[in-house]
């Protein structure tokens, strides 16, 4: 293939005839692709990877999300009092768990046991 002439005139400066001539290198596929090609399975794993991104860190041994049932004016001021503590709801509720795990604390009343099933 036939390279173009250096050009000292620029692309804006050009007309559509001398821009066609000047750029007709790359109207057909390069012989060499440009360097690239397709990447192999472990190429395809690594990019994957980079592409997802870090993710969040793991806490302990990482978290699972779980759907729980709060009476509403105790949710309420739990909520303040995350906001308070300038923490989230979730970190809230994980260190009251783990205050009542590390204490050992028997629940005040019947109704925060679990019911048996009939």
């Amino acid at each position: 293939m036939r390279k173009a002439k250096a050009s000292k005139k620029r692309f804006s400066e050009m007309s559509l005839g001398e821009l066609r001539e000047a750029t007709k290198e790359f109207d057909q596929p390069s012989e060499t692709n440009y360097g690239f090609k397709p990447l192999n399975a472990s190429q395809r794993a690594t990019w994957n990877r980079v592409k997802r991104g870090p993710g969040r860190p793991k806490v302990g041994q990482g978290a699972s999300s779980v759907l729980v049932s709060i009476e509403r004016g105790l949710l309420k001021q739990a909520d303040e009092l995350a906001k308070q503590r300038n923490v989230s709801r979730s970190a809230l509720v994980s260190m009251g768990l783990r205050a009542l795990l590390s204490e050992r604390i028997e629940p005040r009343d019947a109704g925060a046991r679990r019911r048996k099933s009939a």
